[in-house]
């Protein structure tokens, strides 16, 4: 598992695993419900727990409190959610930063989740930014 902390931030930090070190993670999303019910994401989450396979997973913590995850499962299909009174903070971006970054050779999609979802995954696939000039990995 790696961790990684925003150059901007003091109090977050991100960790982030890919394939047998997921399940760990997947269990902190579900215990911490860093999902919305029903959705596809809590499914993945609970595949992911039981059954490593190929994926990546990054969780945004601050102040030690899971706040934002983004995952990309073994289809390519990024998965992003973030709490409510977290959400326009950027800590979504910071998962998907990660996911991505640990995916750089491979292509990825998205699906329509809530209204602003589109905007989001619009946004982070065109920014065009230098992980190591935001990002500090321990």
């Amino acid at each position: 598992m790696i961790k990684i902390i925003p150059k901007d931030s003091k109090n977050i930090h991100i960790l982030v695993a890919t394939g047998n070190e997921c399940p760990s993670l997947a269990s902190i999303a579900l215990k911490n419900r860093l999902f919305v019910s029903g959705w596809e994401m809590s499914h993945t989450l609970r595949e992911i727990r039981h059954n490593p396979h190929k994926a990546t997973i990054a969780v945004l913590f601050e102040d030690n409190v899971p706040m934002s995850i983004s995952l990309q499962e073994r289809c390519s299909r990024v998965q992003s959610f973030t709490r409510k009174a977290k959400r326009r903070q950027g800590y979504g971006s910071m998962t998907f930063d990660c996911v991505i970054k640990y995916k750089e050779n491979e292509k990825f999609y998205h699906e329509y989740g809530i209204s602003g979802s589109l905007d989001f995954f619009h946004h982070a696939k065109n920014a065009n930014k230098e992980f190591s000039e935001h990002y500090i990995q321990e």
